[in-house]
C-alpha cells in the first residue's frame, strides 16, 4: 500500500521491533507456538482498542460528541466515587487499634501470592529452571528424612511395646509377690 515516505518507514520501525521481540523470546527458550499466542493476544487487544475508537466514531453527532462523553463522564465519576469509598474504608480501618493489625496481616496474606507471582515474573528463565532444580533436590532430600523418621518412629514404636509388655509383667510380678507375703 505505502511504499515510501514516513509511513513506510514507521511500519518498517514497528515490524522490525516486533522480530526483535521475537528473537528475545526465542533466547529466552519459548517455544514458537508461546510466541504466537503471545502475539495473537496483542493483535487482539489492538483490535479492541480500535473497534472502541470505530464505535465512537460511529456514535459521533453534531452536539460536540455529547453521547459517549457523557456515558465517560458518567464512568468516571462511579470510578471516582468507589475510588473514595474504597480509600475512605482503609484509612477507617487502620485508625482503630485492633482492626489496624487485622487489616495489615489480611494484606500481606491477601497480596503474597501475587508479589510472589510478579517476582518470579521477572525472573528469566533459566534462573527459574535453576530455582526448580533447587527446589526438586529439597523435596528428594526431605522425602528421604521422611522415609528415616518413618523407620525411626517404626523401632521406637516396637521399642515402646517391649517396654508396655514388660511393664506389665513387672506388675504382675509385684502383684504375685505382695500377695505370697500377706497369704504367709
Amino acid at each position: 500500500m505505502l511504499n515510501e515516505g514516513p509511513q513506510n518507514e514507521i511500519i518498517f520501525n514497528e515490524k522490525h521491533k516486533v522480530e526483535c521481540l521475537k528473537d528475545l523470546l526465542r533466547k529466552q527458550g519459548y517455544t514458537e507456538s508461546q510466541i504466537a499466542e503471545a502475539a495473537n493476544n496483542s493483535k487482539n487487544y489492538q483490535n479492541g482498542l480500535l473497534a472502541k475508537a470505530i464505535a465512537r466514531m460511529q456514535h459521533y453527532n453534531d452536539d460536540l460528541y455529547v453521547k459517549p462523553k457523557m456515558f465517560d463522564r458518567w464512568r468516571q465519576y462511579v470510578h471516582l466515587r468507589r475510588l473514595f469509598r474504597y480509600w475512605g474504608n482503609y484509612v477507617n480501618k487502620r485508625s482503630e487499634f485492633i482492626k489496624c493489625d487485622i487489616a495489615v496481616a489480611f494484606d500481606r496474606w491477601k497480596n503474597y501470592e501475587q508479589a510472589s507471582r510478579r517476582n518470579l515474573e521477572q525472573l528469566p528463565r533459566e534462573e527459574l529452571e535453576h530455582k526448580v532444580l533447587n527446589a526438586q533436590s529439597k523435596m528428594e532430600g526431605l522425602a528421604d528424612k521422611i522415609a528415616d523418621k518413618e523407620n525411626i518412629v517404626g523401632g521406637l514404636s516396637g521399642q515402646r511395646e517391649a517396654l508396655i509388655e514388660n511393664y506389665m509383667k513387672g506388675q504382675r510380678l509385684g502383684l504375685a509377690l505382695w500377695r505370697d507375703r500377706h497369704h504367709q
